[in-house]
């Protein structure tokens, strides 16, 4: 699969206008990670602002099991993926933004879910260390310091791993 569109530029550009062009893509990255077609018909696509105004609860999956999460960790390491973590509050929810880059900067994966301990459990401790990282950041200008301290113990239990 050629990963350019027509006039040459590296797929997915998602500000493209028409996110359909998308979708052949889409179904090679969930081929490549579970190792099985997703059902026929249209994937739904929706810009994250209205996925914003619907109310991210209802519309957020869980962290896959363990084997799903060692499939993805795979296909990061396979493809050489460096990451950077976002936080933004959506609604009242803080959410954890995953940013995955290829070396050759061709694609972009990026997985959303909701900042809570126990989602966060299910990933690698590379990602976690920068999750609570860019937290404590956030609740240190907050002037919440409980919840920071909390935080940073976290942090450096991780450290010790």
């Amino acid at each position: 699969m050629d990963d350019k569109d027509d006039d040459g530029n590296f797929l997915p550009d998602f500000g493209d206008l028409d996110p359909k062009k998308y979708e052949e893509y889409i179904r090679k990255i969930y081929r490549d990670l579970t190792g099985e077609d997703l059902p026929s018909g249209d994937i739904e696509f929706m810009p994250l602002d209205d996925f914003k105004d619907l109310g991210s609860k209802d519309f957020l999956q869980s962290m896959p099991d363990e084997e799903s999460q060692e499939i993805f960790d795979q296909y990061i390491e396979d493809n050489n993926m460096d990451f950077d973590v976002n936080l933004t509050y959506v609604d009242n929810n803080l959410m954890v933004e995953e940013i995955w880059i290829p070396e050759d900067e061709s694609a972009t994966i990026t997985r959303i879910y909701n900042y809570d301990h126990i989602v966060i459990s299910k990933i690698n401790n590379k990602i976690k260390e920068l999750i609570y990282s860019k937290r404590l950041d956030m609740l240190v200008e907050e002037e919440n310091y409980e919840e920071a301290a909390e935080v940073r113990d976290i942090l450096n239990e991780l450290k010790d791993l």
